[in-house]
């Protein structure tokens, strides 16, 4: 996967500002539709893990037929890349990436913490992200060089600089978890930050960043869905994202740490003293 934070590519502004201008001028209609999506899928009743999955892959199925076919209508040659139908080949330098819900289980029980991820590439390289929030009708958006964006307001990371004032979102654990991993880093962050949130939803978690709601967010297992466009909006923001290292990330999936770039050291001393520590147990 190319860098997404090349400022030095030339790429067609006019094409990408169309682009972003179609998705913007349609923000009812896809909330109205994930909406009505929300109503058909909803859980009411105990169901399994199996029974749990179609529900989930549903929502997703159903929204992501529903914006590759808003957008293809217009932009007939471009190519996209979906988290569950794959890739559809097209004819031009434009790649289109959507994660169609993102924190689908918050969708299913009517939570309102989740969001639509939508990125334009050129050329491999990431020049637009999109981020919708039907909950509020609000989107973010972002073109490679030119800033971030809420609605028509610029938005840019907190100063905060401190661990010890940050509001963290953590890491948080599923059944494949490294359990013990997860809560040490947990239980660190709790006695060395002011206070840790979790949302549902990592792309909503980045835009809180981006718009100096939050200070940081470290993740694990982190895909270019989650990445695309919540990444550049970060970028545009003024904030920074690198692995759990401190490297530049260069493919995915990939562990993320996220933050208004004041605390991102600190942030990462906290989890390599905390994995130090769990490999001396």
């Amino acid at each position: 996967m190319s860098s997404l934070t090349s400022h030095s590519l030339h790429f067609p502004l006019d094409e990408v500002n169309y682009r972003l201008e179609h998705i913007r001028e349609n923000l009812f209609n896809i909330v109205n539709t994930v909406f009505d999506i929300q109503a058909r899928l909803k859980i009411k009743k105990n169901l399994s893990d199996t029974e749990e999955k179609i529900y989930l892959d549903q929502a997703d199925q159903f929204m992501e037929n529903f914006l590759v076919e808003l957008i293809s209508s217009k932009f007939t040659n471009d190519f996209f890349l979906c988290e569950g139908m794959g890739e559809i080949l097209g004819k031009n330098d434009f790649r289109w990436i959507i994660d169609a819900v993102d924190g689908t289980m918050n969708f299913l029980r009517e939570i309102p913490l989740f969001c639509i991820s939508i990125s334009l590439q050129y050329r491999n390289t990431v020049v637009c992200g999109i981020v919708i929030v039907p909950s509020t009708k609000e989107i973010y958006y972002t073109i490679l060089g030119q800033g971030a964006y809420k609605n028509e307001r610029k938005i840019s990371v907190s100063a905060i600089s401190n661990l010890d004032r940050a509001l963290l979102i953590s890491s948080f654990p599923n059944k494949n978890s490294n359990m013990r991993e997860i809560i040490s880093e947990i239980s660190a962050f709790v006695s060395t930050g002011r206070s840790i949130r979790r949302t549902g939803s990592f792309v909503l978690d980045l835009c809180w960043i981006a718009e100096g709601k939050v200070d940081g967010v470290w993740e694990k297992d982190v895909n270019i869905f989650d990445m695309g466009a919540a990444g550049l909006l970060i970028q545009e923001a003024d904030g920074k994202y690198t692995n759990f290292l401190g490297e530049s990330i260069v493919s995915y999936p990939s562990s993320v740490v996220v933050s208004n770039k004041h605390i991102h050291t600190q942030i990462l001393e906290v989890l390599k003293k905390t994995h130090q520590e769990l490999n001396l147990n």
